[in-house]
């Protein structure tokens, strides 16, 4: 930008914005992100079994007491890094592959597809989306975009917002040579992120961009965790048959039944058990024509008397085989 460049057009910032320039951008320095009297919301993902999970670079920064976060970050092209402000590695994306790094565990390595840009100001760290400016109201400029300064170079500044009168609008200011946006923020909120050392051009190592050292996949996180949830429920039931009863427990219990449909005629019936509704009866006549389909997740136990037919199911438990003989005692079926 030259001294007589002191305007563009919103759409042409907007294409700086999310295409940048042609070279392969190099740029380190720290980002710092404030959330004011924002609530921070985790969007929920659809996610196809076939597609990976999404790895958050921002994820798990820690704040400050004033709601504060920074990381120190590198780029180079499309490879990046990402330390907390304590210098404890977060974040490699490489050429292929990037690792998660989790408070003392071996890192998660996934494809580079599952990074999304979100949270502790990890979305300035990359060309912006133009998806984030078209929703169900168009965002639009307030006013002039205008030449500045920021962190002495050269950028251009502009106030967004999606209705004429919003009284909420949210400030850019971005690099005139890169495209990045240097700062966002909404001043009635308190909402900020920014840049506080932007340095473009220096040459960066090609190690900070690769891990040799061990990684594991998101399924061997899950399953590592499943085996160690049911590690611990072994331990807890092992101590509770030592130092309290042997198990199984058999529990006599009395509950209620809700009806929830009933024919007259037949005599047939379907209702919940007990007032949580831990499980489900049902019977209709045992010369019933036709498949039987309740809509329960479980079949459960079924069996036919002279009269009737018997469905049970409880949803997080099983009877004993006692149990379910003293309950077709009572129904007047055993």
């Amino acid at each position: 930008m030259t001294e007589s460049d002191d305007s563009i057009s919103w759409d042409q910032l907007l294409t700086l914005m999310v295409h940048g320039p042609d070279l392969e951008l190099t740029v380190h320095g720290t980002i710092i992100s404030r959330w004011g009297d924002y609530e921070r919301r985790y969007s929920s993902w659809a996610r196809h079994e076939s597609e990976p999970d999404p790895v958050f670079a921002g994820a798990g920064v820690q704040m400050d007491e004033d709601g504060a976060s920074s990381i120190r970050v590198w780029r180079a092209g499309n490879r990046i890094r990402i330390c907390d402000h304590d210098g404890r590695l977060m974040l490699i994306v490489g050429a292929e592959s990037c690792w998660e790094f989790l408070a003392d565990e071996i890192p998660i390595k996934a494809p580079v597809p599952a990074v999304r840009f979100m949270f502790s100001g990890t979305a300035l760290l990359v060309q912006d989306d133009a998806n984030r400016y078209v929703t169900d109201k168009v965002i639009h400029p307030t006013g002039q975009v205008e030449s500045t300064t920021l962190l002495g170079r050269p950028a251009w500044a502009v106030e967004l917002a999606s209705l004429p009168d919003e009284p909420n609008p949210l400030h850019l200011v971005v690099d005139a040579e890169t495209g990045l946006i240097l700062q966002k923020r909404n001043d009635r909120f308190g909402f900020r992120e920014e840049w506080t050392e932007f340095v473009v051009g220096e040459p960066l190592p090609p190690e900070l961009f690769e891990w040799n050292g061990p990684s594991r996949s998101a399924a061997d996180l899950r399953a590592a965790q499943l085996a160690e949830h049911e590690a611990d429920g072994r331990r807890r039931s092992e101590w509770f048959a030592e130092q309290v009863a042997p198990l199984p427990l058999r529990l006599e219990l009395e509950c209620g039944v809700w009806v929830h449909e009933y024919d007259p005629a037949t005599g047939a019936f379907e209702a919940s058990l007990g007032g949580q509704h831990f499980g489900m009866l049902a019977r209709r006549p045992a010369d019933a024509r036709g498949d039987w389909a309740l809509g329960w997740q479980q079949p459960g136990h079924r069996w036919r008397d002279e009269r009737w037919e018997w469905a049970v199911h409880l949803y997080d438990d099983d009877f004993s085989p006692h149990g379910l003989a003293e309950l077709k005692r009572q129904l007047g079926s055993g």
